[in-house]
């Protein structure tokens, strides 16, 4: 179990090499720098207004209650499946299964590396949810900047999404990775700009997890046929 608590702390610790490059830091300014003027201006209000107004009803309430709940919930699988394979219920390679066991352990790397910086945003932005005060930005004053649950519900669609190569399925599964944000909207949780922003942190984190995995394609091993060499494992 530690040699592969081990491994999976080696893979954390690229995927945060990956994450806090300067590439990624500036596509994370980008998200917060286009969430700004919608946060700051009277836009999250009159987006708030007209859906409230126009689309929310007693059937996308119903449907937003299942999908709010979901949002929250779904991290027991990944945790257990994790469990399960650094107790040897799994094959040793289990992370790059290209299955549910890689699933899980990409999911939950995601979050490990998107959440701290999601965190900080919570503080920094100072934004309040709709039932308290405007979407504007004080520093420090709430810790509404971010949408929580919009991360955390688009982890699992979003890593799903780029482990499969069907392009309708990957639409389907980037699709389904909004519900939670919607959902949001539609029970007035958050304003439109929380939770673009929470979605797009979710994508970045997904990203550099991905990009870890890709790295672990090709691997240099020791072999032993008849002296020592070197050979290269070449996942596919």
């Amino acid at each position: 179990m530690w040699g592969r608590l081990e491994h999976d702390v080696d893979l954390s610790w690229k995927d945060y090499q990956n994450y806090y490059t300067t590439r990624n830091m500036g596509l994370l300014a980008l998200g917060i720098g286009l969430a700004a003027p919608i946060a700051n201006t009277s836009a999250d209000q009159s987006i708030r207004a007209w859906y409230q107004k126009q689309v929310r009803g007693e059937t996308t309430d119903e449907f937003a209650q299942v999908i709010n709940y979901a949002g929250q919930a779904w991290i027991a699988l990944p945790l257990c499946l994790e469990t399960a394979g650094l107790m040897g219920k799994a094959g040793a390679d289990y992370a790059n299964d290209s299955a549910w066991m890689e699933w899980s352990n990409r999911s939950l790397r995601s979050i490990a590396v998107g959440a701290p910086p999601m965190l900080l945003l919570y503080a920094v932005l100072g934004s309040s949810r709709p039932d308290r005060e405007n979407s504007h930005w004080h520093p420090f004053q709430d810790t509404h900047g971010v949408s929580g649950h919009t991360f955390m519900g688009a982890v699992p669609f979003l890593t799903a999404a780029d482990m499969v190569e069907n392009p309708v399925l990957k639409s389907l599964l980037v699709a389904g990775s909004m519900l939670t944000g919607w959902s949001r909207l539609d029970l007035d949780r958050h304003y439109f700009s929380q939770i673009g922003l929470g979605w797009w942190m979710a994508y970045l984190a997904v990203r550099r997890v991905d990009q870890t995995q890709a790295d672990q394609k090709y691997t240099l091993l020791p072999t032993c046929g008849e002296g020592p060499g070197v050979g290269v494992l070449i996942r596919y």
